[in-house]
């Protein structure tokens, strides 16, 4: 069933650090937070893709990258006031933000191109294949929460690179 998440009861809902960490609050809602937040970044991706070029995607998502470091250590700061152990909260998706708009940057500008996109940073997203891992299990923090995606990201620009080479996409 659908239902939202808390964020840390010192924050509330509408701070700004709550904003930013789950991306205007797609992270909130459960289950699959991370495929909400992910959803919402191809969204708002697919729309600056309308007015700026590729090529500036990774400039958005290394903007995401900073302001996701400064949201989830004030969320980690709050959950460890509210004695919540949670090193990695579902509700911080802007880190699905900052590692889709990386692919986003290397997509062919067709729907398919988009959408290979998407499916190939869920599913780097998920299987955290190294370095994601990596940086998923040794990297304490705001660090390891934003640097696995950052490495899923990488993983599917590279195939999206690949799959417009070969003219797959």
């Amino acid at each position: 069933m659908i239902g939202l998440r808390t964020p840390p009861t010192t924050l509330g809902y509408f701070s700004p650090a709550v904003l930013i960490a789950s991306f205007g609050g797609s992270g909130l809602i459960r289950p699959a937070s991370g495929s909400w937040g992910s959803l919402a970044a191809l969204g708002v991706g697919l729309i600056l893709l309308h007015f700026i070029p590729s090529e500036t995607m990774l400039l958005a998502a290394a903007i995401a990258y900073f302001a996701g470091l400064w949201a989830s250590t004030v969320w980690l700061a709050a959950s460890e006031a509210d004695a919540s152990s949670d090193k990695d909260p579902q509700a911080i998706v802007i880190d699905e933000v900052s590692g889709l708009w990386i692919a986003l940057a290397f997509a062919p500008d067709t729907p398919l191109g988009y959408g290979a996109a998407f499916l190939l940073f869920r599913f780097f997203d998920i299987t955290k294949i190294w370095p994601a891992n990596w940086a998923d299990r040794a990297l304490p923090g705001a660090h390891g929460i934003m640097l696995d995606d950052i490495f899923a990201g990488c993983w599917a620009a590279i195939f999206l690179v690949i799959g417009r080479a070969t003219q797959i996409l």
